[in-house]
């Protein structure tokens, strides 16, 4: 039957405003940077273009590529389009034979319109042309491609323009990313001689553990040119000498249970610096504790000090693509701190011997009375590992404590420098420090930490 009369002429006059649109009806593809570089072709998705003129034998269409170059080797050397009689007006058939491309372009030009009976207005508006097998080199390929529609008539009038004849083709997105969702984040108890956590105060689990929880995610979901992940391995850094308990042999040698990460890692390595976790499947959630009383059996109790420190993690991920193999580096991020839980005041030099008199006094201005602990870093020359002292002396409250005999008594010999640590409110509390050699007095610049 007919089509009504009213019908075309609402029809008619519905598309004699509209213009080409690429925009709208061409879906961005997603490329993995991580695969993409095991790549060397990426393949498109496919450009369709809704026509907004009609077009007739000999008019030229181009299309243009930015941001990344055209394996010209696949350019499809024809586009055809079937007519369509179920929309009103009907649809023309359009073919289109490849004139010319190069690394940016491909240009066709029309060789064929198909109106063959159709009754219905038949036009070119409205009308799809999809262009499928575009393939771009992988290695041309920066943070996105975008992809323009012009065309033009035979004797090079512009047709068929339009704010819409653009959009994105391609766009490059990292596939892993790694994130830290539970950072370390204890407070270290001056008043347990920095041998535990404080549990009234900061992140800890309790007094003798804490821990760090990331995740990685796998973004590969349709991505073009993604990696199939395998190993995963997290890199924790921080200072991690304290743990030793094994000073005769070389390394670091946690006690048992005192490392503990999450799930089955296929090793696990400890060094004063860092501490690696390997996984040898794609690993998504990873929790690093450190239990410092480790297995139940382990009778030893922590004998080195906990210092305070600030942790990194390093993720990485080793993957597959296009029959080869790389390791990701996903992130690098900070995993958080163990601070203290009172003031910390550095005094960079002070001689303990024999024609040198010291003097160290504490002034506290808060209401508040702070055990002392001092931890002493020897001359290299004594080739001997920090010590941590925990003074018989208290820092009294509103008042100046001269703490010189308690670290003469506590049996610091030698040039040292001293980290003095007062539990009490950190702004509250100031170190004055000095030393006579005969009638000459040196007076020590002191840093609150």
């Amino acid at each position: 039957m007919k089509k009504s009369l009213i019908a075309l002429a609402i029809a008619s006059i519905a598309t004699t405003a509209s213009a080409a649109n690429l925009a709208d009806n061409t879906t961005a593809g997603i490329v993995s940077v991580e695969g993409n570089a095991l790549h060397t072709q990426i393949t498109a998705p496919t450009v369709s273009v809704v026509l907004g003129a009609e077009y007739t034998v000999g008019d030229l269409i181009t299309f243009t590529i930015s941001g990344a170059e055209l394996d010209t080797t696949t350019v499809p050397a024809t586009i055809s389009v079937a007519q369509n009689d179920t929309p009103t007006p009907d649809l023309i058939g359009i073919t289109l034979g490849l004139l010319n491309k190069t690394a940016t372009t491909a240009t066709y030009r029309v060789t064929e319109l198909d109106s063959s009976g159709l009754t219905e207005a038949p036009t070119t508006i409205g009308q799809q042309i999809d262009l499928t097998g575009l393939v771009v080199k992988a290695d041309t390929l920066g943070s996105k491609a975008t992809i323009a529609y012009t065309a033009e008539t035979a004797n090079g009038q512009e047709l068929d323009s339009s704010a819409k004849n653009s959009g994105d083709l391609l766009v490059a997105k990292t596939q892993f990313v790694a994130a830290v969702a539970d950072d370390f984040d204890a407070i270290i108890d001056v008043n347990e001689q920095r041998l535990k956590f404080s549990t009234t105060s900061g992140g800890a689990i309790d007094a003798v553990s804490d821990d760090l929880d990331a995740t990685v995610t796998d973004n590969n979901s349709s991505w073009l040119n993604a990696g199939t992940p395998g190993k995963t391995t997290f890199t924790v850094s921080g200072d991690f000498a304290f743990l030793d308990s094994d000073k005769d042999t070389d390394g670091i040698q946690p006690a048992a249970d005192v490392v503990k990460p999450s799930g089955s890692p296929a090793s696990v390595k400890v060094t004063e610096n860092a501490i690696t976790v390997e996984y040898t499947a794609f690993t998504s959630a990873f929790t690093l504790t450190l239990d410092l009383n480790g297995a139940t059996a382990n009778t030893e109790a922590l004998t080195s000090p906990i210092g305070t420190q600030e942790f990194g993690l390093d993720v990485d991920v080793e993957f597959a693509a296009n029959s080869k193999t790389a390791t990701a580096d996903v992130a690098e991020l900070e995993a958080g701190a163990w601070e203290l839980n009172g003031a910390v005041v550095h005094v960079p030099f002070m001689p303990f011997r024999d024609g040198f008199s010291p003097i160290v006094n504490i002034s506290n201005v808060s209401t508040q009375e702070g055990d002392i602990e001092v931890m002493v870093y020897y001359s290299s020359t004594e080739d001997k590992k920090p010590e941590s002292f925990m003074l018989g002396v208290a820092a009294a409250p509103e008042a100046q404590t001269n703490i010189t005999s308690a670290l003469q008594k506590a049996g610091i010999e030698g040039d040292v420098a001293l980290d003095i640590i007062v539990n009490a409110p950190k702004d509250d509390i100031e170190v004055n420090a000095l030393y006579f050699q005969g009638g000459d007095r040196a007076v020590i610049n002191t840093v609150k930490q």
